[in-house]
């Protein structure tokens, strides 16, 4: 047993049930962080919080597991007969008791033993509070009278300082903040527990580039130990004074009743996003712009890329932002009515506007249009040049964060089934004829290829096709529709079939296995527009099919249609001829007959137009011969 004090100097009495938490199973219970609770408060609302006394003793035990809690003391043998604290089922146990007691209080917020009503009036306030202690007093759930703060218009709730129009992290836990001491050699767990207790304080603290030097030490550890200099030690204190100062500003709240404006953006060094609402009365078709105030900033947001999500054909990486950008702000976003989604790439409107799945071949694009389906948006286009918010924190590395576990997976993913979508490009006839080794070999001993990878890579394409290398300018009109996925370039036109970019080494190759079925040229060519890419295909399967002697031999062939032959005139004017030429500027008419050879010779002096010929060959022409006939 280890007796340590209370923050009002009362004792507080622990046991050390390690080896009782090994041998029981854990009840588990969902309850919110912190962070989401407080976020949730509605502003210009009247607050009452109250603090369970003797929380966990609240729960009695079996007679049977009563046994199992015996401690010893200087003074002899006891056991708990009520819920003991540092046993592993006992915060589940309690807090799921707790909340089946008071479930039918409405407008609540309640974390463990902390509980906090809101109204809106102090009326209601009193008669809310009234209903609340009477269902502890006939539940028997006792509160702490000390703890009890009824009607106020700002109050501490669960580490926040929750006020009239906005919320930050009370004075007790910046201190801790400022006081937290590193050691001298810190470890492994040292680093967690700074990390997770900036994350506990506020996650948009966590993932401020300020923390960034301290995230890299949580990747892929080596051992316990962590490289700690003075320079990460001047970080640290940097990182103290800079969060202590970004979360004493606070941060308003949300309104959940405002027209609301997502804007996004995606470049080849990461992705941001910023969440607008409407402070004005002006119509929403001219959203998020329509004046210079009435838009103002409630949330943002971003990160830099993985290495798989750099080589994202822009459509890809456009509408990862987006997806990104709805799962980080999904706490605010998920279940909005009037939520409006705006992206400086046009086709990315057709895309997640009334496009199907199953008209998605592209697996990047059909994962990420999927991970949308659970919110309800409108999407509209703007041009870049006037997406300059989201634009600027997806440029900027030093603003962004980096990415977590969850983008990492989600990477890994969609790069799997990228993978999947180029062996399946490589197929011919259910029969593999390429090995996607042979294909990344093959790119890797190929110059051009590699310069073309690097390309698409950097994203940084000339102004104008004559100044890029001259091995790259095949590529130029196709520069929006190549990606880069496990060291190869893949081709996506629209939301169509991914298509591997094949080296120049392969192309032969790849040629005659397309060719091998002999199923003449469309064929051919509706199998590779599936599968492959690359310039002037087209030019050299029509090659390999016209010096096929197979498909020459056998496959059937369009002949031209036998001329057929007229047969010779038994009269004169029976059969003529009629041509139309230009001689020194000067229109003419040749009319001739087939038996004697008779020429004529009609001249147009101002325009031949149909009319003027049609009236001469039949006025003095053909009239007069057929009247000798």
């Amino acid at each position: 047993m280890v007796v340590v004090a209370k923050k009002s100097g009362q004792p507080r009495r622990t046991v050390d049930y390690q080896k009782l938490n090994a041998a029981c199973k854990r009840e588990t219970h969902h309850t919110r962080t912190p962070f989401d609770l407080v976020s949730g408060i509605p502003r210009h609302t009247y607050k009452t919080t109250s603090d369970a006394h003797w929380g966990f003793h609240q729960v009695e035990l079996q007679e049977d597991s009563k046994r199992l809690t015996t401690f010893i003391t200087p003074w002899g043998r006891y056991r708990y007969r009520r819920t003991p604290m540092g046993h592993c089922a006992a915060p589940d146990a309690y807090t799921r008791r707790f909340d089946e007691a008071i479930e039918d209080i409405q407008r609540k917020f309640k974390c463990v033993d902390d509980t906090l009503l809101f109204d809106n009036s102090v009326e209601e306030a009193f008669w809310h509070t009234h209903d609340f202690l009477e269902t502890c007093a006939r539940k028997g759930l006792t509160l702490k009278p000390e703890k009890f703060k009824f009607c106020r218009r700002q109050i501490d709730f669960v580490g926040f300082h929750v006020g009239w129009d906005a919320f930050k992290p009370t004075e007790e836990r910046l201190a801790a903040i400022r006081n937290f001491d590193m050691p001298a050699e810190p470890s492994l767990t040292d680093i967690r527990s700074w990390h997770g207790f900036v994350n506990q304080l506020a996650p948009f603290l966590a993932t401020a580039p300020i923390m960034e030097p301290f995230r890299e030490l949580l990747k892929k550890p080596q051992g316990k130990k962590v490289y700690w200099d003075e320079n990460l030690k001047e970080k640290f204190r940097q990182a103290k004074d800079v969060i202590c100062k970004l979360a004493k500003e606070g941060l308003s709240f949300y309104y959940k009743d405002r027209p609301t404006v997502v804007v996004t953006d995606w470049s080849k060094v990461g992705i941001g996003f910023v969440v607008l609402q409407q402070h004005c009365s002006c119509h929403l078709k001219e959203a998020p712009f329509c004046c210079k105030s009435g838009w103002r900033l409630a949330l943002c947001g971003s990160r830099h890329l993985t290495s798989a999500e750099a080589g994202y054909a822009p459509v890809e990486g456009e509408a990862l932002a987006v997806a990104w950008c709805l799962r980080k702000a999904r706490l605010f976003l998920l279940g909005y009515p009037n939520l409006i989604v705006i992206t400086d790439h046009r086709p990315l409107v057709k895309l997640l506007g009334d496009r199907e799945l199953k008209d998605i071949a592209n697996p990047r694009l059909f994962g990420l249009e999927e991970k949308t389906l659970h919110y309800r948006f409108q999407i509209k286009y703007l041009p870049g040049k006037r997406n300059s918010a989201a634009d600027f924190l997806s440029r900027y590395p030093a603003l962004c964060a980096p990415p977590d576990a969850t983008d990492e997976e989600d990477a890994n993913d969609m790069e799997g089934a990228m993978a999947a979508a180029t062996v399946a490009a490589l197929n011919c006839d259910d029969c593999i004829v390429l090995d996607s080794t042979m294909v990344v070999q093959a790119a890797a001993e190929d110059p051009e290829y590699q310069l073309l990878i690097a390309k698409v890579t950097a994203g940084d394409w000339h102004p104008h096709r004559a100044q890029e290398l001259v091995c790259l300018r095949h590529f130029y009109g196709v520069r929006d529709r190549l990606a880069v996925s496990q060291g190869l370039v893949t081709y996506t036109y629209g939301q169509g079939s991914v298509r591997l970019v094949i080296p120049i080494a392969l192309r032969k190759h790849v040629a005659e296995n397309l060719q091998a079925g002999h199923q003449g040229l469309d064929g051919m060519l509706r199998r590779a527009r599936q599968t492959v890419y690359w310039p002037g295909m087209e030019g050299d399967l029509q090659h390999h099919r016209d010096v096929c002697a197979v498909c020459n031999a056998y496959s059937p062939s369009q002949a031209a249609e036998p001329l057929t032959l007229t047969p010779p005139p038994k009269y004169p004017f029976q059969h003529t001829v009629a041509d139309l030429f230009q001689l020194d500027g000067q229109m003419y008419l040749a009319y001739a007959d087939r038996l004697t050879g008779w020429l004529e010779i009609a001249h147009f002096p101002s325009r031949a137009q149909c009319t003027n010929i049609l009236t001469y060959t039949v006025l003095h022409l053909t009239k007069p011969h057929s009247i000798n006939k």
